[in-house]
């Protein structure tokens, strides 16, 4: 398979006058800083101590006031309250954390959460009468509704009072909803808008706790901390505050569903990060809307009794497994189907029938991460083909889908991620027109994927101490990357292949006076090429397995080392 040969690049180095801003600090955290984007010491010290920016203080978005309202009159007035969520980590915890807050003030509350196969993502008219059939009054989406007009106005109109609460981008018309929550609509004041699903739904939370002091939000900043970094927002800012403050309450897990999850994942609680989330607790919870009924992850983190949740973790960890058994085929396949006589075309297509709907999204997250493409793989149908979208920052997927939109039965999403249902005979169309246009927009732009390393490194610069710096910057993710580095004409001691499929490798390095152990996954074919000497881009990290600790080098690149590089003085 031809595969994009990513570039290097490497940070440049502070300037002597931020290196004087910053004194107080070690040298590696000044660059780690300034790499970040700080050039004070006041903005790094907010950074560092992840304050709440004052401007989201004394602002709300639009909407808030009358919701809070609403619910306050349709609490006190006995109304059935329906909460219309998504089948991810985002729209899980959104939907957890309302309806638990409703209810501790007394209300009537029912969820309901989308098949994925069966419905697709977002409200539908048949679901939408059904929560109307059985007696409720008032509708509240979380982390959906913002580009469902037709559904809304349906909604409207057999009797439904409908609140939307949101965080994507809106079409050109809003939906005709009682209120909408948004950061994201037009003429909004609220100056984040990067909140994910469960972060405007938590605003909400904290407005409505204003008039009831026995409501305390923060005992709801877990779920806030799950949904933003699963739903991959950037960790700046607010986001941070909130993220940082829900991992500190994850170390000592106050829901019993969470505490099971992480048994079934191997994590211990008081050593949980941001990247646990994103690659241990996210996917799993994920698994059962991908797999069987996102019900089933809802109920675990409702769930109070201690071996009840532990019985929904453990099901949930079977479905987690038979994801990545179904992943392993479908990513295969999908990659053989994308390329076109082994050459990278501007956009990337799988559509078959034998691809697991619940899988499509993941495969196409994979192509893109390795081709840097934005990539389309669906499920096809005997009639109508249900895909997922995965793009990259130089193209816009959503504002693609937007110029097609007669072709589509139903779709939604971001700049970034995007999903949609298409009758098979319209896929050609599709085809054609988004392989033209991804052409035309990517024509003149280099799509060589680049990996940036903060700085280069010696061996003999990584230690406790260094992790202690990083864990200054914690937490990390989108838009606060974890640290990456370089390190040039590196020993290879050992090498093996590891994993079920052995599509990982274990390393032993050594630069001739310090070794480390080093992982690189999903590297396993490189095993019997390797040279004896390589250069190396990784992640500093440390290993905790069944109680011991490890310094470790998590490999994201590795070469066959070319050249010998001066040290860089830092």
């Amino acid at each position: 398979m031809k595969e994009n040969q990513s570039k290097w690049v490497t940070r440049p180095p502070l300037p002597p006058e931020i290196r004087t801003e910053f004194q107080i600090y070690p040298q590696v955290l000044q660059q780690l800083l300034y790499n970040r984007g700080f050039d004070s010491l006041d903005k790094a010290e907010r950074f560092l101590d992840a304050r709440l920016p004052e401007d989201v203080k004394d602002t709300h978005p639009m909407g808030i006031d009358q919701a809070s309202d609403r619910l306050e009159k349709a609490i006190a007035n006995g109304e059935h309250i329906a909460i219309y969520g998504d089948f991810d980590v985002d729209g899980i915890t959104s939907t957890a954390l309302l309806k638990s807050s409703l209810e501790e003030l007394g209300g009537q509350v029912s969820t309901y959460i989308p098949h994925r196969v069966d419905e697709g993502y977002g409200l539908n008219t048949k679901a939408i009468q059904a929560l109307r059939n059985t007696g409720v009054d008032l509708l509240i989406t979380v982390d959906c509704g913002i580009r469902a007009i037709t559904e809304i106005e349906y909604a409207k109109k057999i009797g439904l009072d409908v609140i939307i609460t949101d965080h994507h981008q809106p079409g050109n018309t809003l939906p005709k909803a009682d209120l909408i929550i948004n950061p994201n609509q037009p003429l909004d004041p609220y100056p984040n808008k990067d909140l994910a699903g469960v972060g405007v739904a938590y605003k909400l939370l904290q407005k409505l706790a204003e008039h009831k002091p026995h409501l305390k939000p923060e005992k709801f900043l877990d779920l806030v901390s799950l949904g933003t970094i699963a739903d991959l927002v950037p960790l700046r800012g607010e986001n941070r505050h909130y993220v940082r403050e829900g991992l500190r309450d994850l170390k000592q897990p106050h829901r019993q569903g969470i505490f099971a999850l992480m048994g079934v994942s191997g994590l211990s609680p008081e050593n949980i990060q941001a990247s646990d989330i994103s690659f241990q607790l996210g996917p799993r919870i994920n698994a059962a809307g991908r797999l069987s009924s996102a019900d089933l992850a809802l109920d675990l983190l409702l769930e109070k009794d201690v071996k009840q949740a532990g019985l929904l973790a453990q099901k949930i960890e079977i479905l987690n497994n038979k994801r990545k058994e179904l992943m392993h085929d479908v990513r295969i396949k999908a990659e053989n189907m994308a390329l076109v006589d082994d050459e990278i075309p501007s956009i990337l297509f799988a559509f078959h029938p034998d691809f697991d709907q619940g899988i499509v999204g993941l495969a196409a997250g994979y192509l893109t991460e390795k081709y840097h493409r934005p990539a389309i793989v669906g499920k096809q149908g005997d009639e109508v083909t249900i895909a997922s979208c995965r793009s990259i920052d130089e193209f816009d997927i959503i504002k693609a889908l937007d110029m097609n939109k007669k072709l589509f039965l139903s779709y939604g999403g971001h700049s970034a991620a995007a999903g949609f249902k298409i009758k098979n005979e319209n896929i050609p169309a599709l085809k054609d027109s988004l392989t033209k246009f991804s052409s035309i927009t990517l024509e003149k732009i280099d799509l060589t994927p680049t990996l940036t390393a903060d700085m280069e490194l010696s061996f003999n610069d990584l230690d406790r101490e260094l992790l202690k710096q990083f864990h200054m910057l914690a937490p990390t993710g989108m838009g606060n990357p974890q640290p990456q580095f370089i390190s040039y004409d590196i020993y290879i001691n050992k090498c093996r292949q590891v994993g079920k499929q052995n599509n990982h490798l274990k390393l032993e390095l050594s630069d001739g006076s310090t070794t480390f152990d080093a992982i690189a996954f999903r590297k396993g074919e490189l095993s019997d090429s390797l040279p004896s000497r390589v250069d190396i881009l990784y992640k500093f990290e440390e290993n905790i397995y069944r109680g011991r600790s490890r310094l470790q080098l998590n490999i994201k690149e590795i070469r066959p080392a070319i050249s010998l590089s001066p040290q860089t003085d830092i």
